[in-house]
């Protein structure tokens, strides 16, 4: 009696990586080859609205091999998108993502997958050193360290997006549809049992890098809004601070009102209550609108992403939402389709 192989899903986002794409295909393809020939694969890249020939080297390899497959977004819709349109497609028992830069080394794989095997429904590959500089570094830090205290879930550190989970965690986080997506916390609060694989991250080969500062402030802003009302409270904190400094004030222009005959008119004594209030009211707005804004953005209920074409994903519509076909061409397996 043949037993079926396990299927091992890889979905790799791609934004402009022309030069990574096939490099980093021939790395898993051989690895898999030579190391785990006991499973089957696919590998699911998703165009992010590149402007150079990512597209049409996922395509070529599509053709040239099934265990290719591809979506390609009709514009840039952010990395946490891309990899979550990745997820949507992946049918495999374990699903591992990574980027496309091969800063997420494939000769971890292996590894990985064993610690699946021995149990852990969620295997995370660690950093140990990153080849990042010395800001960059020290912000990552402070970040991590805050979002850990602060959040309502225990966020792992020191991991980014390259990860293995099993096919029920996948299940559970394609329930969560909302817009403003921190994958890194979501994964970790699904609860399931976790494992470690440590690395000591590369250097990107090829390429940029396609976070910039402002796409990592972006990132980290949704993880503290998404995982904590920290925020919020922070407004309550900045307010006992700007009252505990009037009184301060306060109590020295008394002092010297008492003590030295000091005069004070009545326009200083509101000027410093009003430049205090209005401080934490503005820092206060600013905090309740980037509430209300993803309260906004969820009622709006646009789809998460719009897929303009796929390669090999003709069975998709069997596991998977697609409400509607904008076009589907006669000829070979690429399709154009709207996602809702």
């Amino acid at each position: 009696m043949q037993v079926s192989k396990k299927m091992v899903s890889l979905v790799i986002p791609a934004f402009n990586e022309e030069e990574n794409i096939p490099l980093i295909y021939h790395k898993i393809t051989e690895l898999f080859r030579s190391k785990m020939p006991q499973y089957v694969y696919e590998i699911i890249f998703v165009d992010d609205g590149s402007r150079d020939n990512t597209w049409s080297i996922i395509v070529d390899m599509a053709k040239r091999d099934t265990q290719v497959k591809g979506r390609k977004f009709s514009r840039n819709f952010g990395h946490q998108i891309a990899l979550s349109a990745a997820y949507d497609a992946a049918q495999g028992e374990a699903i591992i993502s990574m980027d496309a830069d091969l800063q997420d080394p494939p000769e971890l794989l292996h590894e990985m997958i064993q610690e699946w095997v021995g149990g852990a429904d969620i295997v995370y590959a660690r950093r140990i050193n990153r080849n990042d500089g010395l800001l960059k570094k020290l912000t990552a830090t402070i970040y991590y360290r805050l979002l850990s205290h602060v959040s309502d879930v225990s966020i792992p550190r020191n991991v980014g997006d390259f990860r293995l989970v099993d096919a029920k965690v996948l299940q559970q986080l394609k329930s969560c549809r909302e817009k403003s997506r921190y994958l890194r916390g979501m994964v970790a609060w699904t609860g399931f049992t976790c494992a470690y694989v440590d690395f000591e991250r590369p250097n990107r080969h090829a390429g940029q890098t396609g976070y910039t500062w402002k796409k990592m402030v972006h990132l980290a802003f949704d993880g503290m809004t998404s995982f904590s009302t920290f925020p919020l409270k922070i407004v309550g904190y900045m307010g006992v601070m700007a009252i505990a400094a009037v009184h301060i004030v306060f109590f020295y222009m008394l002092y010297q009102m008492l003590m030295h005959d000091a005069h004070y008119q009545l326009a200083a004594w509101l000027s410093l209550a009003g430049f205090a209030m209005l401080g934490v009211q503005s820092f206060a707005l600013w905090l309740l609108g980037e509430y209300v804004g993803r309260i906004y953005k969820e009622s709006q209920a646009r789809p998460l992403y719009i897929v303009e074409q796929e390669c090999n994903l003709d069975d998709i519509n069997k596991h998977h939402t697609i409400r509607e076909f904008t076009h589907v061409q006669t000829s070979g397996t690429t399709r154009n389709t709207t996602i809702l």
